[in-house]
């Protein structure tokens, strides 16, 4: 069975539909958000990320755009994804990695500026940053999906 470490407002919210949509049984561990993480979660997740998902053999991953391709790939009668190989594929790829290196990326640097400056004062340029970026990546996938 597959063991999801969450929290709420996180990517980890796509983790979870893939893994309902799919139909596969899954424990849900929400982690709450804190300066002085547990032990035991920092060992599954060096960095204190989420999500993190535990595969039925008792490894571990993260980064939600890679969970969900491994989930699609391990449970393709729930067409999460175009098959290998489809002619899809190559746009399922492109989306999923823009997704979360453009989109989520920028969505990072607006909520956690201050993880992006060494300069106080400089977290109001990051996040202004942060918005033009969101605006660009949004504005490509309103075009792509005329």
């Amino acid at each position: 069975m597959y063991k999801l470490y969450t929290r709420a407002n996180t990517g980890g919210f796509v983790v979870e539909a893939a893994l309902a949509l799919a139909g596969v049984p899954f424990d849900q561990i929400d982690v709450p958000k804190s300066a002085s993480p547990d032990q035991a979660f920092l060992d599954i997740s060096p960095l204190n990320q989420v999500p993190v998902l535990i595969l039925p053999d008792g490894s571990s991953m993260t980064e939600s755009a890679a969970i969900c391709i491994l989930l699609a790939e391990r449970h393709p009668e729930a067409n999460l994804a175009p098959a290998a190989n489809s002619p899809d594929r190559a746009d399922f790829l492109r989306w999923m990695t823009f997704m979360s290196s453009v989109i989520y990326q920028a969505d990072l640097r607006f909520f956690y500026a201050h993880r992006y400056t060494a300069d106080p004062g400089g977290v109001d340029a990051v996040k202004q940053a942060a918005i033009s970026e969101m605006d660009r990546g949004l504005a490509i996938l309103d075009a792509a999906l005329e």
